[in-house]
């Protein structure tokens, strides 16, 4: 494991190669005191800028830098492809991905005979090599999109970096992981996501609580829902709002998945404020007029739910043993695929990795999301 400082020195000798022209200490916009930056990177194939939020300014700007070289490796994806249709690969004897299990957009075009470009990945369960199509794994947003987009969703998620491949890989599926479990928290409906709130007053661990506490202080109040799935890895999702008379303000919120579940929390509350400092900044590709709308859930008023007293402390552990523990997780719910693609590039040696889980539901903020089988299932559970 390196630390933040050792992070950041091995990759700013790219900055230049990869388009970051700047890094923006952007706190100070907001009255809550927790560390967010802006990285800018203006010739961008997607966002054009990157955000990291942390309890320092150091582990914020890793968080953000980190996620700008994971969208400049997933725009420019070096590793070879195939054109081709699912039915032709099988007839060459490829092994492709579940493609009935990935996650599928609103009115999607794919059939087995439809061409598309193709990358090869390995499983990380079945433990072998398979194909997957392009869409899923790549990040441009070109308005000319490679042939055979419009079938699957093509979102950043399990988008990750890292100091070695394997803690690339753990980051990845953990976002995947998170992805599901607020999409699944989502279709739940009302009455469930009552049920999941977090007493706040039950947090002990010094991280959380002075973020927690920061919140509240600066007259925002957070609301946390436990969101952790059937999978059973720790889950959060926190919400911000101000209170009193600047109440029409948007709701901002932010995930937050980790084996320890102090950690999950402390991601999730700060994400929530990054995601008020990004509309504060105004400088992202991806906001619109609706970002500035009043909108969120109902704060509860069931806080329920206690917050662990002993956390469970994996640091110990090796990410091959990280792993392991998610592999075995997903296949206890039936998930037989865990696709990893290595867009690790020669020229910067950084890895990048991009994790498909199929079967697991994609991000339901997207425009464009179909829920899949789980959100599906749940829905009917609960109707």
């Amino acid at each position: 494991m390196r630390a933040p400082e050792e992070t950041l020195a091995a990759v700013r000798p790219h900055f230049g190669a990869m388009g970051i022209t700047r890094i923006a200490n952007i706190t100070g916009l907001d009255r809550i005191g927790l560390p967010v930056v802006l990285v800018c990177r203006p010739n961008s194939r997607s966002l054009s800028t990157s955000v990291g939020k942390g309890l320092d300014l150091v582990n914020a700007t890793v968080s953000g830098v980190m996620e700008s070289i994971e969208l400049h490796h997933g725009e420019r994806v070096m590793q070879p492809l195939l054109l081709a249709s699912a039915a032709d690969l099988s007839a060459l004897g490829k092994r492709i991905v579940d493609v009935s299990r990935l996650p599928r957009v609103r009115n999607g075009r794919y059939h087995p005979s439809l061409p598309l470009l193709w990358i090869e990945g390995f499983d990380l369960i079945g433990r072998k090599p398979a194909w997957l199509p392009f869409e899923t794994v790549h990040a441009s947003a070109l308005s000319e999109a490679p042939t055979g987009s419009g079938c699957f969703a093509a979102t950043s998620n399990g988008l990750a970096s890292g100091n070695h491949l394997l803690e690339a890989m753990v980051h990845a599926t953990l976002e995947v992981i998170e992805r599901d479990s607020a999409s699944l928290w989502s279709a739940g409906g009302q009455a469930h996501r009552e049920d999941t709130a977090v007493d706040l007053d039950t947090v002990a661990d010094p991280s959380c609580r002075y973020a927690i506490d920061r919140c509240r202080a600066a007259g925002v109040l957070p609301t946390v829902y436990d969101i952790g799935s059937d999978i059973g890895v720790p889950a959060y999702l926190c919400e911000i709002r101000e209170v009193g008379p600047w109440q029409t303000t948007p709701v901002f919120s932010g995930l937050g998945c980790h084996f320890e579940p102090r950690l999950a929390l402390l991601r999730a509350v700060t994400e929530a404020v990054q995601s008020r400092l990004v509309l504060i900044a105004g400088s992202r590709d991806d906001l619109s007029r609706r970002d500035y709308v009043a909108a969120g859930h109902a704060p509860s008023n069931r806080a329920i739910r206690l917050f662990p007293g002993e956390t469970v402390d994996v640091a110990r552990r090796t990410f091959n043993e990280d792993l392991a523990d998610l592999a075995a997780r997903l296949q206890r719910i039936g998930i037989d695929e865990a696709i990893a693609v290595d867009l690790t590039s020669t020229r910067y040696r950084i890895p990048v990795v991009r994790m498909v889980i199929p079967g697991l539901e994609g991000p339901d903020d997207d425009p464009e999301y179909a829920p899949g089988s789980r959100a599906l299932a749940l829905r009917e559970r609960v109707s």
